[in-house]
C-alpha cells in the first residue's frame, strides 16, 4: 500500500471547492446584504519529481521487500520446525510400537513363565521382583511415548495453523 501512496505522488492532482453563504440582515444604508458565492480551484502537477518522489517510491518499495522477505523467512522456519518435529514424531511412533508390540508382551511372558517358577519352589524370589520392576519401567517408558507422540502432533498441529496465517 505504501509503494501505491508513493506512486500517487507522480500523478497530477486537482481540488475544486464551491461555498456558498447566506447572508442575513441589512447593511449601514438599508440595504439587503448580498449572499457569497465562493469558488476556488487548485492543480498540483509534479514538475520536479525525479529526487524527491523517487526516494519516497524507493523507500516503500525497500518497505515491502522487508515485509516480504521477514514473512517468507517466518514461513521457511515454520515449515523446518514441523518437518522436523514430523521426524520426532516417526522416531517416537515407532519406539512405541516396538514397546508395545515385543517389549511388554516378552516381559508379560517372562513374568508368568518366572512366577510360575516360583509357585513350583524352582525360581528365585529376587529374579520374579526384578521381572515385576522391569515391567512397570516399560510401562511407565510406553506411556511416557505416548504422552510425547501427543505433544508433538499438538505442536504440529499449532505450527499447521500458524504457517496458514503466515502465508495469508
Amino acid at each position: 500500500h505504501e509503494v501505491q501512496l508513493a506512486e500517487q505522488h507522480f500523478k497530477p492532482a486537482w481540488a475544486m471547492e464551491l461555498s456558498y453563504g447566506l447572508r442575513d440582515g441589512e447593511n449601514m444604508d438599508g440595504s439587503n446584504r448580498s449572499d457569497l458565492l465562493s469558488a476556488g480551484l487548485s492543480v498540483q502537477l509534479p514538475l520536479f519529481s525525479d529526487d524527491k518522489h523517487h526516494a519516497h517510491k524507493r523507500a516503500a518499495l525497500s518497505k515491502q521487500r522487508q515485509a516480504n522477505a521477514r514473512r517468507d523467512e517466518a514461513a521457511s522456519r515454520l515449515l523446518h520446525e514441523y518437518v522436523d518435529l514430523n521426524e520426532q514424531l516417526k522416531f517416537i511412533a515407532k519406539q512405541r510400537l516396538v514397546y508395545q508390540q515385543e517389549i511388554l508382551r516378552t516381559l508379560e511372558k517372562q513374568k508368568a513363565t518366572a512366577l510360575d517358577a516360583y509357585q513350583s519352589d524352582k525360581g528365585d524370589f529376587g529374579n520374579l521382583v526384578q521381572l515385576y520392576l522391569n515391567d512397570q519401567a516399560a510401562q511407565a517408558q510406553y506411556l511416557r511415548l505416548q504422552v510425547d507422540e501427543q505433544k508433538l502432533k499438538s505442536a504440529m498441529a499449532y505450527l499447521s495453523a500458524s504457517t496458514t496465517e503466515t502465508q495469508q
